[in-house]
């Protein structure tokens, strides 16, 4: 889905209420077009609508004035044979509408939970950055060539999202309804209310949780080991040596990207490339990393993925060639290829 700054949910409500304006209204159309998902909460927001209606009709009943009426007939007829079957008579005209009101309504709410849950994914694209509002108005920010995958609505005793990539959550608080992350290989983090990070790319060697503010549970894959996070530490599994690391970060660091700055502690060179090919969709090809041990801090913002070369070989000996884009068979275009190599030069 686009990164608008519209929330789909509440766009989706200002949508059927007809309160939206003209370039939301052509913004939401848009997407109930592309995703089958958004056309049936649609749905679903029309009949909560409905039931508001029926709610609303029904306060404006005066059950007390109908009384009145009841007891002024049961007095006018002095028959006291005649006065239980009066009073059930009028018994059930007054209750009527109640009994067709909660028909409705159970009926409506019925459809709603046999209504098989539907399931959402948002993909981010390399280079872009996508915040987005869950059902439970918790908010999540995936970093680029990250994949969340989500129910249209959260029914169960907990709420479960799936993620490949890296995502930022702000958990919204719900202590009888725990929020769990699983990651890409098994790993899972549950919370209740509360804000961290993970970092699951399939291609790295680790899953990374850091906890900026409340308490985290972090769970390994198989559920091996579980690990209670404090603000301001990291869990760190190493998928190889499967094991699992808390140690005290600097959130900040940690989290920039999702502001568009890439913070980088005492880090390898390919570590750094790696980041820079996901934040720049490009791809970066290091020919002889073992050529080169040091590590790097570095911090970077608007710079562009040459002048961040160019701050790299200021203290380390390479060089780089960039390949041209082709043109696929499908007439869609390769990415950018950049060719990083260290130079031979004792002299650097």
């Amino acid at each position: 889905m686009n990164n608008n700054n519209w929330s789909i949910e509440s766009s989706l409500i200002r949508f059927c209420r007809g309160t939206c304006t003209a370039n939301e209204a052509k913004w939401v159309q848009a997407e109930i077009q592309k995703y089958e998902t958004l056309s049936q909460r649609m749905r679903e927001i029309q009949t909560v609508m409905a039931i508001e209606g029926d709610i609303e009709e029904c306060q404006t009943l005066d059950v007390h004035k109908a009384y009145k009426n009841v007891e002024r007939k049961i007095k006018k007829t002095g028959k006291n044979i005649s006065v239980i079957r009066l009073a059930m008579k009028y018994a059930a005209f007054i209750a009527l509408p109640f009994i067709i009101l909660s028909a409705v309504l159970a009926y409506r709410y019925s459809v709603k939970e046999n209504q098989a849950v539907s399931y959402m994914e948002i993909l981010t694209s390399p280079g872009t950055i996508t915040r987005y509002e869950l059902p439970d108005s918790s908010v999540v920010w995936l970093n680029a060539e990250s994949k969340l995958r989500f129910p249209s609505r959260f029914v169960d005793k907990q709420r479960e999202v799936e993620l490949w990539g890296e995502g930022y959550f702000e958990v919204k608080a719900n202590p009888d309804r725990p929020f769990y992350v699983t990651t890409g290989n098994g790993s899972k983090v549950f919370a209740y209310g509360t804000k961290f990070n993970v970092n699951a790319y399939c291609d790295d060697g680790f899953v990374e949780t850091v906890l900026e503010t409340g308490h985290v549970n972090v769970i390994s894959p198989g559920g091996n080991s579980t690990v209670v996070l404090q603000p301001g530490e990291s869990a760190l599994y190493d998928k190889n040596a499967k094991m699992m690391i808390v140690k005290p970060i600097v959130v900040d660091d940690k989290v920039a990207w999702k502001d568009g700055k890439l913070v980088f502690r005492n880090v390898a060179l390919e570590v750094i490339l790696n980041k820079l090919a996901r934040h720049y969709n490009v791809d970066i090809v290091l020919e002889n990393p073992s050529d080169n041990n040091s590590l790097y801090r570095a911090t970077f913002g608007q710079e562009s993925i040459f002048q961040i070369l160019e701050y790299l070989k200021l203290s380390t000996p390479l060089e780089w060639t960039v390949s041209a884009i082709e043109t696929k068979a499908d007439s869609s275009f390769t990415r950018r290829l950049i060719t990083v190599t260290f130079k031979d030069d004792e002299n650097f």
